[in-house]
């Protein structure tokens, strides 16, 4: 007995504070609660204000037989990708002994939820130093071209943002110009998908609640101390590495203006609100067209409620099922 739990939305639905109230519901009914974060971001040391990381404090406390992976793993200049995520999420679940335990996997990195249990040897194809030198020096434009000259297909599936992300495309390139060196080509590349299906909890908000939630928070990340962690990891990392996928995360850069005095207070908080909602509408779009999303709407009354009777009864019919066999 080994339910799968998916908690996933848009960034300021509350998706961790839900995930905790559901673990404390199920916390009798198994020895052992695993919690793998799905969020591309906190997993980097010395972020976790900007990032959002809001794990209880006292967690092995409040929550015993309750353990947390995937935040502050790695330090901002080192690489991080979903083959490294896909790879921590099967160490944690090969690493597990006791015999009834949930798993969580909570976050808005759409990517990699996708990839929870997937396979595919694209995810594992290695970085290709060369290339991506010379890559790192061209435009958006240039590298467009690159990328329809080795698979224009690859090229007109990308959505505009992906379109215009130079390290999208760069990684791109770098696994198109992989596979068309490989003997048998592209067709015997295959995902191999596993048959665990996680129950997937979705929530959701309108988009001016959405905005309202990133201002307040915003202004508490703030008052926590995210200038002062910002200005940290600017004496602690050169120029070259705040090129790095890490200071990408919405917030750093707005601070990193405003202590240049490129930005006023004013400005600076309100360039991470757009960036923030943007994120938000593109957390949306990806997960619009999963019909194995379970959506609840955060501003209705009694939505955890009916969310939880909801993961209870799956558990309950994935253990009768699992009874008959």
């Amino acid at each position: 007995m080994h339910p799968y739990i998916s908690i996933i939305g848009p960034t300021a639905t509350g998706k961790t504070a839900f995930a905790l109230q559901l673990i404390k519901v199920l916390q009798k009914n198994f020895t052992q609660i695993q919690v793998i974060s799905v969020d591309s971001r906190q997993v980097y040391k010395g972020m976790e204000i900007g990032t959002g990381v809001d794990l209880p404090v006292d967690h092995q406390l409040e929550y015993p037989n309750v353990f947390f992976h995937g935040v502050s793993v790695i330090r901002p200049n080192q690489e991080w990708s979903v083959a490294h995520f896909h790879n921590l999420v099967k160490s944690v679940l090969a690493n597990i002994k006791a015999e009834h335990y949930v798993v969580f996997f909570v976050g808005g990195t759409g990517l990699y939820h996708k990839h929870l249990f997937n396979d595919d040897p694209m995810l594992f194809i290695p970085p290709n130093k060369e290339l991506r030198q010379i890559a790192e020096s061209m435009s958006v434009e240039a590298l467009q071209q690159w990328l329809n000259q080795v698979n224009p297909a690859r090229l007109a599936n990308m959505n505009n943002s992906d379109r215009q992300n130079a390290r999208r495309l760069i990684r791109a390139i770098e696994v198109e110009t992989e596979l068309a060196t490989h003997q048998n080509g592209r067709q015997h590349v295959s995902s191999i998908r596993s048959t665990v299906q996680p129950v997937t909890i979705g929530l959701t908000d309108s988009l001016e609640h959405i905005r309202q939630k990133i201002q307040q928070r915003i202004t508490a990340r703030i008052q926590m101390g995210a200038i002062e962690e910002t200005k940290t990891l600017m004496a602690q990392y050169s120029a070259a590495e705040w090129n790095m996928p890490a200071f990408t995360s919405t917030g750093y850069q707005e601070i990193k203006a405003y202590l240049h005095g490129t930005l006023s207070e004013t400005q600076m908080q309100e360039k991470w609100l757009l960036r923030e909602l943007q994120y938000a509408k593109r957390q949306l779009t990806w997960w619009k067209k999963d019909d194995q999303v379970h959506w609840f709407d955060v501003s209705s009354l009694g939505w955890q409620k009916n969310a939880i009777d909801l993961v209870q009864q799956k558990i309950e019919n994935q253990v009768s099922h699992e009874k008959t066999f």
